[in-house]
């Protein structure tokens, strides 16, 4: 939790930063990896944490989120292309990201709790081996 917590609130603060701050290159690629820096530590938390809360279930929990974020990425290439156009400039894209992100990190944060994410199913730590 605390991984996906970093990789939802890391991109959110540097996404923020950098619409309502930054006015130059430099900065805007230091707040750029800083987000993505943050948001690749995701990477050491979700899939393991999935296999911890639904054992039985993690390759379709991964499918389905994968799934998802492969839709969703399409969308926000197009909604990209519309809010700069609107606005002329890339800050509302940058804050959306960041509302986007902080939003995510309060959707895990209320769904991941700390118990098996099917109550049917006993933790990766009881499950004995096949």
């Amino acid at each position: 939790r605390l991984m996906m917590a970093i990789s939802c609130l890391g991109p959110a603060a540097s996404m923020a930063y950098l619409s309502l701050f930054v006015t130059s290159p430099g900065p805007a690629v230091i707040c750029i990896v800083s987000a993505l820096s943050t948001l690749a530590v995701s990477q050491s938390g979700f899939h393991a944490y999935v296999q911890d809360v639904a054992p039985q279930q993690a390759g379709r929990v991964i499918g389905l989120t994968n799934t998802g974020a492969t839709l969703f990425s399409f969308v926000g290439t197009a909604m990209t292309g519309v809010v700069r156009e609107v606005t002329g400039s890339f800050a509302a894209v940058f804050m959306v990201t960041a509302l986007m992100c902080l939003s995510s990190f309060f959707v895990f944060w209320l769904v991941s709790g700390n118990g098996p994410l099917f109550p049917e199913e006993k933790p990766a730590s009881l499950v004995s081996p096949a």
